[in-house]
């Protein structure tokens, strides 16, 4: 498996967060699929019509706590509708991953072919019992277990798990093995420090990642960090 050792492009795509309620969460969207772009309309509403792989939405809110979001490989016509339930005020990314090929659904009596598209939340709600700073590492690479080549030992991350580090410096590079090959991540913060989010994920041509850092909380939300 090639890697591409090339930092996660940070063009942000925009974005509406314009909480309607004292009840509306907070979501971002990845894609973290593995085919060149999607399309994404979000409870009938064509929201990203392109959307290319390895890039994240600016936050948007909604009051509804179950959202359809319906996800398209733009090369063709494969689809799927996926349905996400939100907590009140809950903060969260939403990771889209999947390279859009049949995988049949097991809860089905005919055992129809959808195509193999799945959304993976991530809490950016800081947990109060923490030291900051926190990395946490998300693999989403089919049938791969990551190690991050760590003092004194090493640590898996098995597919579909995230291994979060706390209390860590603003520079900082990890070495993350994958298969043979070994990636190293520079992460560089300065001034306003925040959670990074480390998203491995399959591109088709091999294995690549997203870094995601927790926005900044709205004003009287939570301080920011010199």
């Amino acid at each position: 498996m090639s890697i591409s050792n090339k930092l996660a492009r940070t063009w942000v795509l925009g974005g509406l967060l314009a909480l309607a309620s004292s009840s509306a969460q907070e979501v971002y969207l990845i894609n973290a699929t593995s085919v060149p772009a999607i399309s994404v309309t979000i409870d009938g509403r064509p929201f990203y019509p392109f959307f290319p792989q390895g890039l994240y939405t600016g936050g948007s809110a909604t009051d509804r706590a179950a959202v359809v979001y319906q996800i398209k490989d733009l090369r063709g016509e494969k689809e799927r509708s996926l349905t996400m339930n939100y907590q009140p005020r809950s903060r969260q990314a939403l990771v889209i991953h999947g390279d859009f090929t049949p995988s049949a659904d097991k809860n089905s009596r005919r055992h129809a072919a959808f195509p193999n598209v799945k959304l993976f939340p991530l809490d950016l709600t800081p947990p109060k019992d923490e030291p900051r700073l926190r990395y946490h590492l998300v693999n989403l690479i089919p049938n791969q277990t990551l190690r991050l080549l760590a003092n004194p030992e090493p640590i898996d991350i098995p597919c579909g798990q995230i291994l979060t580090l706390s209390g860590q410096k603003p520079l900082v590079t990890l070495t993350v093995q994958v298969a043979d090959r070994h990636l190293p991540v520079l992460i560089h913060q300065r001034r306003v420090l925040r959670d990074c989010h480390l998203i491995f994920y399959e591109t088709g041509a091999g294995a690549s990642f997203i870094r995601f850092f927790t926005p900044i909380p709205a004003a009287g939300d939570e301080p920011e960090e010199e």
